[in-house]
């Protein structure tokens, strides 16, 4: 399942100042992003049963570790995402499948506990305020929007729809996580983007990447039509020149043989 962008209240609830840690590897949630995660080694289905006993929060990190197991804690990235855990279900292969919504990036101040998993003391960034934006800010903003219209469009949303999501999000923070969320980016794309501390800068270099993707998929879109297009012709092609032997046929201007050498060439 992809990726679901999703609009965040811009009054996030209390977030706990300890938090269980669950390490992603090959992937990164962003803030603003709703994603299905299965988990089974036991340090990931305790940290996940930590999180529903107490406040339903988790702090998921990018770990730089393949190995089965509870990971080194040098490997894990201190920059993550807060997210609130939605649902939960056992899946067929024995695994959990969880589904999570990023809220908000933070920083790994100390790791509170290291088994039999990682519980961590983790310290929220501040988001700039809508009153303090300057035009040119306001302005790239609006281009974001627009665009990004244009792309949850090109990808099965109601343009209403996608309107409404992107006019919640009030700061280019927001909103450059909520378009983040729903971009085909790698992980460390991702925890690059994470990383950046200028409001404006980072919503300029997603609106970057953004612009670059729309690209890719508007030609992906034109290469896809041209292909049908071209199957299309072929076919009524083929089905006018039967039409025309059909009546050809009954004028008496075919014979057998005509038909037999038509059908071997």
């Amino acid at each position: 399942m992809d990726p679901i962008p999703h609009a965040i209240p811009n009054a996030l609830p209390d977030i706990p100042g300890e938090l269980p840690l669950l390490p992603l590897r090959h992937l990164l949630l962003s803030p603003g992003m709703i994603m299905p995660l299965f988990v089974g080694e036991p340090h990931e289905l305790q940290a996940v049963e930590m999180a529903l006993k107490a406040s339903g929060y988790l702090f998921l990190a990018l770990c730089n570790h393949d190995q089965q197991g509870l990971p080194p804690r040098q490997m894990i990235h201190p920059l993550g995402c807060v997210a609130l855990l939605l649902q939960h279900s056992p899946s067929t292969d024995g695994r959990l499948k969880i589904l999570v919504q990023g809220l908000n990036k933070a920083t790994i101040r100390s790791f509170v506990q290291t088994q039999p998993f990682y519980a961590v003391a983790v310290h929220s960034d501040p988001e700039g305020e809508p009153a303090k934006l300057d035009p040119s800010v306001l302005l790239l903003m609006n281009r974001v929007r627009s665009s990004g219209i244009k792309w949850f469009v090109l990808h099965g949303m109601y343009a209403q729809d996608a309107e409404i999501i992107l006019e919640s999000a009030t700061t280019p923070e927001r909103l450059a996580d909520l378009v983040i969320a729903d971009l085909r980016l790698s992980a460390d794309t991702r925890h690059q983007l994470l990383t950046i501390t200028d409001p404006k800068e980072k919503l300029r270099k997603t609106y970057d990447l953004l612009l670059q993707q729309l690209e890719q998929s508007q030609i992906k879109a034109e290469i896809r039509f041209e292909a049908d297009e071209a199957i299309h012709r072929r076919h009524r092609d083929r089905y006018l020149r039967e039409q025309l032997r059909a009546i050809r046929r009954e004028l008496g201007e075919l014979d057998d043989e005509d038909d037999l050498s038509h059908y071997r060439t």
